[in-house]
Order: structure tokens, then C-alpha cells, then sequence
């Protein structure tokens, strides 16, 4: 059985920031590399199955950028790795198109990635798409089965468990809690020392090579402000009613002479009156 294992590697931040006797801003905190306990549990996971299985191999596939690291895992029992370099500023979800071209060229019957490990963030349910490999979440148990087919358990919180049966490709993304009593040996060590890295590099592309979706802001709807001229009483009148409504009518002005015969000519012209 082929057995692919995703692991990531984090930065956190440890210690308070150090003010500078220089300029007195807050300089950069102090770092520590590390692995998540999802993810080592993956791969002690992938040990424990070869154990169970001398024929099967284990390919490791390392996000990060520290070689010790990685040979570190190696030693608990790997054949193969390969080292998928980070820059700055860069995030898991970035290189899943990458990842899934170099598992692509090697049919794996299962993978292992950790729930808040490499799989975090839509990650490993992306690979397991692109893979069109069954996913299983949160497993803190894994069994291999005979004719193509697994068993796992899975937490669902405050206690509850799950149990469920598989069929191979599968994408496990194992959870922090899964113990496994699976340590480096000194065999392992040796061959894991002996492993050939092979590195990638993920190119990060232009600004013009970038392709953007930006949902345009909504046009600003006009508010109505009443007359700053009128009272109080007429301005809380057009805010209750909405606003100022203006008619275009036809005013008659003059004397009362003139006013009567424009009327008659209004009449007339509409065909109220005989001409």
C-alpha cells in the first residue's frame, strides 16, 4: 500500500516583545519552528500501518523549509520525501494546485494529513477533491482492513465517537488527539538520513499574472434631507411624508379680468366650452 503523509511546517512566536534602546519601537518576536501534534500523529499513523504492513511505503511530502525537520520525521519511518519550500508571507492554501500535480504522479491508496496540521483551512478537503479520494475528518483511530477497505474512528466532541468503514484512494485527516506509540528507532534513523530530498519551490506570480474577483462597492443611495428654511413642524412634515413634493401646474396671474379670460381660453382650447 502506498501511503502519502502531508506535514506542515509552523512558526509560532514565543517570549514578550523587546523594546530597542535605539529608536524604542517593538522589534520582531523571538520564533520557534515546530509541527503540529495532528500532523505527527498522521504520520505515526503511516508507521504504524507499514508495521502492520512491511510491503507498504511511506512518501513524505514537507511544507516548510527546515531539512532537520524533516529528517526528523523521517526517522520514524519514511522512504521517500520531498521538500515543498515556503516563502514569506505564503499559505497553505496557496500551493494545494502543486501538491496535488506531485501526488498525481504516484497513485497513493491512502493519505494522512493532520486536522490542524497541513490540512487546515479547506486545505485537505481541497486535496481530497482534486484527488477524488474519500475524505475522513477528525479520525483518532485508523485500521487497515483487507479488500481495498478501512475502518476509522472519529471524535465529533464532548465524548462522542464514530466509526467508520472506507474504501481506498482515502484522504484521513487525522486529529490532534490521536495517540499513537510509535517512536524513531535507530534503523530508522539511519535510513531516514539516506532519504534524497527532492525540492520544489512554489513560484509566487506577478500582480499582471494574478486574476482577481472584486465584488464592486454599492452605489451610496441618496438621503433626503428636509428644508433647512422651513420650521420645525414643517421639517418633521416632509420627513414624515418623505420629502417635498413639488406639482408643475400652470399658474394664472394678472388681474381678475385677465385671469377670467385666460380661464375661457383654457376652456376653450381644451373643448370644454364652443370656441
Amino acid at each position: 500500500m502506498n501511503i502519502a503523509v502531508l506535514i506542515r511546517e509552523k512558526i509560532d512566536p514565543v517570549g514578550n516583545p523587546i523594546f530597542s534602546e535605539d529608536n524604542k519601537k517593538i522589534s520582531h518576536l523571538n520564533k520557534i519552528l515546530s509541527l503540529d501534534d495532528s500532523d505527527l500523529a498522521a504520520m505515526k499513523t503511516a508507521a504504524k500501518l507499514k508495521n502492520q504492513n512491511p510491503t507498504s511505503t511511506i512518501h513524505v511530502f514537507y511544507i516548510g523549509n527546515n531539512q532537520y525537520m524533516l529528517r526528523s520525521v523521517l526517522a520514524l519511518g519514511a522512504d521517500q520525501a520531498e521538500l515543498i519550500k515556503l516563502k514569506d508571507g505564503q499559505q497553505m492554501f496557496e500551493i494545494v494546485q502543486l501538491i496535488d500535480q506531485l501526488m498525481s504522479e504516484k497513485k497513493f491508496d491512502l493519505i494522512l494529513s493532520g486536522q490542524q496540521g497541513a490540512g487546515t483551512n479547506g486545505a485537505g478537503a481541497t486535496l481530497a477533491s482534486l484527488a477524488g479520494a474519500t475524505l475522513i475528518t477528525a479520525a483518532i483511530f485508523l485500521e487497515q482492513l483487507k479488500d481495498g477497505t478501512g475502518v476509522a474512528t472519529r471524535t465529533l466532541g464532548r465524548g462522542q465517537r464514530q466509526k467508520v468503514t472506507f474504501t481506498f484512494p482515502a484522504f484521513v485527516m487525522c486529529h490532534r488527539t490521536m495517540n499513537i506509540e510509535e517512536d524513531s528507532s535507530v534503523p530508522h534513523l539511519l535510513s531516514g538520513a539516506k532519504i534524497r530530498i527532492k525540492e520544489h519551490e512554489f513560484r509566487i506570480p506577478n500582480k499582471s499574472e494574478r486574476l482577481t474577483l472584486q465584488i464592486p462597492s454599492p452605489r451610496p443611495k441618496k438621503i433626503f434631507m428636509p428644508d433647512s428654511k422651513g420650521g420645525a413642524s414643517n421639517r418633521l412634515k416632509q420627513i414624515l411624508s418623505g420629502g417635498v413634493k413639488q406639482r408643475n401646474l400652470d399658474r394664472l396671474e394678472g388681474e381678475p379680468k385677465e385671469i377670467a379670460q385666460q380661464f375661457i381660453n383654457f376652456l376653450k382650447k381644451e373643448e370644454i366650452i364652443p370656441k
